[in-house]
């Protein structure tokens, strides 16, 4: 059986696998779900499958062995209105170190801006507000063993703030990427947010115990939270190119994934590409997934020019289903240098 048969097996017995467990899932038992977020336009519109697809530095955040297998050196900027009136935005730039290796480094932030401090005497407000922030800085290394194999790792500094609460966690992603003997098909592998737990501490949880009517003086307390690990996943995925006709190509991608936190599900994704300079794209995330939260759309589109050969810009955008939820429209732009 040769390599392509065997990978599409895997993922058939994966997705399988996640049907029969859709039942009972561990939904809402992890910390750090911003981590869980496509932030790169492309990603996203193509269901956030790219485990074996991304060749540029958007490998950063689902699997950094990509990174080694792009063209040029890049710089990439992402902003989106999320969901619930929160704003993500994701830096990433990467460089070339030696013949075959690529050095990246990349910052996340989910912004929840100013909300009102209420408690359940003042149901309008204290006249105090508060502001929460997630935040992820990477450094990631990806080098070409061989001809065929990429390997990559990338280690993240983590903190999630609320108020006067804060928590902070390590965490690391390693990945693979295989070039199959069959031309145009890759096959992507990845472990991501594998690290410590995050517990909130702060001033937050502090009060005073003890009663004055019964003789004995308030006594400095505080609540202790619990600890809750970070959203580990494992990933595998396969991409494709057909055959181009002149200009035109279609390219595909599937993950199946394994998560910490719910059950197994597919993302599936195809690009259409107009010439390397203008792509369509359409994608399904979730595929497998119980209720509202299974099966989403996405769709997106991208732009290339290229002022040497060096030196790129490019412009993609996505639009991505969260079913109760609003849709979201992310822009991404990349320099190539």
């Amino acid at each position: 059986m040769n390599v392509h048969w065997r990978a599409v097996l895997l993922l058939a017995a994966l997705g399988n696998a996640g049907a029969d467990g859709q039942t009972r899932t561990k939904s809402g038992t992890t910390s750090g779900q911003f981590l869980k977020i496509g932030v790169h336009a492309r990603v996203l519109a193509m269901g956030e499958a790219s485990a074996a697809s991304a060749s540029d530095i958007s490998a950063i955040h689902f699997n950094p062995a990509g990174l080694s297998r792009f063209a040029v050196q890049e710089a990439v900027f992402s902003q989106v209105q999320w969901l619930a009136g929160t704003r993500l935005f994701h830096f990433a730039a990467g460089w070339k170190v030696g013949p075959s290796g690529v050095l990246a480094l990349q910052a996340t932030s989910l912004d929840y801006g100013e909300m009102a401090v209420r408690t359940e005497t003042q149901e309008d407000g204290t006249g105090e507000f508060f502001t929460a922030q997630d935040l992820s800085i990477g450094l990631a290394y990806a080098h070409n063993m061989t001809a065929t194999i990429s390997l990559g790792a990338q280690v993240k500094l983590l903190s999630s703030r609320i108020w006067q609460m804060s928590s902070r966690a390590v965490a690391i992603d390693v990945g693979t990427v295989f070039l199959t003997p069959l031309k145009g098909l890759r096959l992507g592998m990845a472990i991501t947010n594998f690290g410590t737990d995050m517990r909130l501490a702060g001033r937050n949880v502090s009060f005073q115990e003890g009663s004055a009517s019964l003789g004995n003086g308030a006594v400095p307390a505080a609540y202790e939270l619990g600890s809750w690990p970070l959203p580990l996943t494992f990933r595998i995925g396969l991409s494709g190119e057909t055959r181009r006709s002149g200009q035109l190509g279609l390219s595909w991608a599937i993950d199946g994934l394994h998560p910490r936190d719910n059950g197994e599900y597919l993302d599936l994704g195809a690009e259409l590409d107009f010439g390397h300079r203008l792509f369509l794209r359409t994608g399904i995330h979730g595929l497998l997934l119980a209720g509202a939260e299974g099966g989403r759309w996405a769709l997106g589109a991208g732009l290339r020019h290229a002022f040497s050969p060096t030196m790129r810009l490019k412009i993609d955008v996505a639009w991505a289903d969260y079913g109760l939820l609003l849709p979201v429209n992310m822009l991404t732009v990349t320099l190539g240098y």
